[in-house]
């Protein structure tokens, strides 16, 4: 994979390149090779985006020299009984027909890579639409839980006030067991796995 990542770096596919080292976790864009680098369909469309490329390199050549040769043998009695001719055949390009070919080549090429680089920005952009949507889901998680411990702290500090004997508020009340039943849902969250 870390080949895969120095390739798609030497393609400039990634603006910064990628320093791929998944053993301390992944970033985004370690996210996004392991992605390309995993789908079979984008890893086909871009070897095939390819063959044109090597048929451009191929495109405008002579197509049609060849050498022929010829030998017969003569049955009837004759001084040379064995006949042999030769012949080389070839077009001499005088119209740009084959400067022509190698240029829709190459724009075929063109296509096909375009094709298979869409692709391939179209699995990027999901991953990262995936990857904030994650980010903001486990960021709201920890304020949530430090909400929770706020509030934990003040259920605690309403309880000792209360053993004292201080005046008992119904307010504090509501928001301990609030806070009680927050600190519920947030560790049943916390052991159900992710979806």
């Amino acid at each position: 994979m870390v080949a895969f990542a120095r390739q798609l770096a030497a393609e400039r596919v990634f603006a910064d390149g990628v320093d791929f080292n998944a053993a301390d976790g992944l970033t985004l864009v370690e996210a996004e090779v392991v992605a390309l680098f995993f789908n079979p369909d984008l890893r086909v469309a871009r070897l095939r985006a390819k063959v044109p490329t090597i048929g451009a390199a191929s495109a405008g050549r002579w197509s049609d020299p060849y050498f022929q040769l010829d030998v017969e043998r003569i049955l009837e009695s004759v001084a040379h009984p064995w006949v042999a001719s030769g012949t080389l055949n070839f077009t001499i390009p005088l119209s740009g027909r084959l400067g022509v070919e190698r240029d829709r080549a190459l724009a075929e090429a063109d296509v096909e890579i375009r094709r298979a680089y869409e692709r391939e920005a179209n699995l990027r952009a999901g991953l990262r639409r995936a990857w904030m949507d994650w980010s903001a889901v486990s960021r709201r998680a920890e304020l949530t839980e430090e909400y929770l411990g706020d509030l934990a702290t003040l259920q605690t500090r309403a309880e000792s006030l209360r053993d004292a004997g201080e005046p008992r508020v119904r307010a504090d009340d509501r928001h301990a067991g609030a806070a009680a039943s927050g600190i519920d849902e947030a560790e049943d969250r916390r052991r159900r796995p992710a979806a």
